[in-house]
Formats: C-alpha cells, structure tokens, sequence
C-alpha cells in the first residue's frame, strides 16, 4: 500500500475523537535520490461524544484540530499507527 485515506475513533480522557488521515509511503532511496520518510496528514479532528461516569455517552460535535495539545496529539498518533498495522 503507498496511499491510506482512513477514519478511526480515538479515546482521550473520557472524549471520542473522530480522525480523518492520510498516510502515504515514503520513498525508500536509491543512490540518486535519498530515501523519504513515510508522512501521516491529520486532516480533520472531532471530539465526537463524551463518556459520562456511569457509560453513558453525551453526543458532542466538535471541531478541535487547531487546538490539539501535545498530548493529545500523541494519543491520536498511536491510533493512527495501530490502525495502519491492520493494513500491512
């Protein structure tokens, strides 16, 4: 696979996150050209729901990609990883 497009559900803290990525395979290099690595693109995060307590979910609809923290960020990229192995 050179190119995924994909959506996953992410969880962080009692929020679910809608993520839409691309993911495209970098070049692995010959002697004229250097090797490229692999790039992931977060195209859209959406806080989705929020898990209450008790398991109940309350629906949220939340654009929140330009206020990702560190931390956040992470979580979402784990996801993403985790997701491709299913497509290799």
């Amino acid at each position: 696979m050179n190119h995924i497009t994909n959506t996953i559900e992410v969880e962080y803290h009692n929020f679910l996150f809608e993520v839409n990525y691309n993911w495209r395979k970098g070049h692995p290099g010959d002697w004229l050209q250097p090797p490229d690595e692999d790039e992931t693109d977060i195209q859209k995060v959406t806080i989705t729901a929020y898990i209450n307590d008790d398991g109940t979910l309350e629906d949220l609809d939340i654009d929140c990609l330009e206020y990702l923290t560190a931390s956040m960020e992470s979580k979402i990229i784990e996801g993403i990883e985790f997701d491709l192995e299913t497509f290799k």
